[in-house]
């Protein structure tokens, strides 16, 4: 990764830090996921846990919420940038009835994407090799920081769930080995 787009990253990550601050005082838990050993494969960068509210409910609806925050200096951010073991602990996390996604900024704006809305995608991108990437257009689009309500949706309304296990995980290995495709 070079230094420009380290700098993207870590002024989203700066941003999403304040806007935590001030979600903490409202009631929420927020942890931020670092090793301290840029060597080790850490977690996806936040957990969040809270309640969101939607026009028409009372007091909002719980929601826990694990997301990776990914930046580019670009219109369009590559999933090979999404590493297997972080698309695992997604998702796991959906699976396990989180709510999970990605947190993207761009240069055309900043967007929730929900886990299972790009996991196809993704798992076609790590078969294969072909290049991908995603848009602002992918998710829905947040100001601000506040990815609230995009999670509330995702939580109350639901997404398409597209089955995943590790069977699943190890039998995409095994076809990268065939093809001679290291894992990135």
């Amino acid at each position: 990764m070079g230094r420009e787009q380290q700098a993207a990253g870590a002024a989203l990550e700066r941003d999403l830090d304040a806007f935590h601050v001030n979600l903490s005082s409202q009631g929420w838990y927020v942890q931020r996921n670092h090793p301290k050993d840029r060597r080790t494969k850490g977690p996806p960068d936040y957990l969040a846990v809270g309640r969101v509210a939607l026009r028409g409910s009372e007091g909002g609806e719980p929601a826990s919420v694990l997301f990776d925050a990914k930046s580019t200096r670009s219109p369009r951010w590559s999933l090979h940038l999404l590493k297997p073991h972080q698309a695992q602990a997604l998702d796991a996390f959906d699976k396990a009835g989180g709510v999970a996604g990605l947190y993207l900024r761009t240069t055309e704006g900043d967007a929730w994407i929900a886990w299972p809305d790009v996991r196809e995608r993704w798992r076609r991108w790590y078969a294969s090799g072909k290049p991908d990437a995603l848009t602002v257009g992918d998710g829905d689009r947040v100001l601000g920081c506040d990815y609230r309500h995009a999670v509330g949706c995702q939580r109350v309304y639901g997404t398409m769930k597209i089955p995943w296990d590790g069977d699943d995980f190890a039998a995409i290995e095994a076809h990268r080995a065939r093809i001679g495709r290291r894992a990135p």
